[in-house]
């Protein structure tokens, strides 16, 4: 199997057409994707493509400091299929452990959904580095923290999200957008496989290149299912027979 778990449905000029249902399931189709966890920051057309597609699960992108935010996240969550919640402390500028961020915490924590947090990006994204986003990490124990990137395309990030998912249990690493294929071996073997796993973030990063470098990583078959889509499945579509 697999669980493609960082996809974005909108489109690239001359690239990846994936704003409608249609193309994220040519996509599925061409790449033999089995699942796809979309993430978007509109929460109706997230809908629309779940509803549409099977095997398509969402993540709401939620930035603390909209107003409503929470009630918002809340409403979703009673959706079978979102399965998460998205926070970017680069894009959006804020610190992660900030106290507008705890109420969406929180409500992970009830929902016993994942964090996905973005990780990485050279300055000025300096509230995206791993060690700030540990610390959000150990004040919310309970809830499971996806770093998305792993860090990106810094070495030093790589080696502080890897550090931060050793030193606590609740921290999973994705290795969408992050380019060394080598590292992915690292993370397996300082982690475990069923802590690292797949995501392409499509359609910035083409899925076929994504799935490249997981297959060029070496590792162990049961290790590289692990990461293509079972890591992936257990952590977001736990409790879902259909999954």
């Amino acid at each position: 199997m697999i669980f493609d778990a960082h996809v974005y449905p909108i489109s690239v000029p001359g690239g990846l057409q994936l704003a409608t249902p249609d193309g994220i399931r040519q996509l599925m189709a061409d790449e033999h994707i089995d699942r796809v966890l979309l993430v978007a920051k509109d929460a109706d057309l997230l809908l629309r493509h779940i509803e549409e597609i099977d095997g398509a699960y969402a993540m709401l992108w939620t930035d603390p400091r909209s107003p409503g935010v929470v009630d918002q996240a809340r409403s979703v969550l009673e959706h079978p299929k979102f399965r998460g919640l998205k926070l970017d402390p680069a894009l959006d500028a804020f610190d992660p452990d900030d106290a507008t961020v705890h109420p969406l915490l929180t409500l992970a924590a009830e929902h016993g959904v994942p964090v996905s947090v973005h990780c990485g990006h050279p300055p000025p994204s300096l509230y995206a580095l791993p060690w700030m986003i540990e610390r959000a990490v150990v004040r919310f124990p309970q809830v499971r923290f996806v770093l998305a990137h792993m860090g990106y395309c810094v070495f030093e990030y790589h080696e502080g999200a890897m550090v931060v998912a050793e030193r606590r249990a609740n921290v999973y690493l994705e290795i969408g957008g992050m380019p060394h294929n080598w590292r992915i071996k690292e993370a397996v073997g300082r982690v475990g496989p069923d802590r690292v796993l797949h995501g392409s973030a499509a359609p910035w990063h083409h899925p076929r290149l994504a799935l490249r470098k997981a297959r060029m990583s070496d590792l162990a078959p049961t290790d590289l299912a692990a990461v293509l889509g079972e890591s992936a499945a257990a952590i977001y579509l736990r409790g879902d027979s259909a999954g």
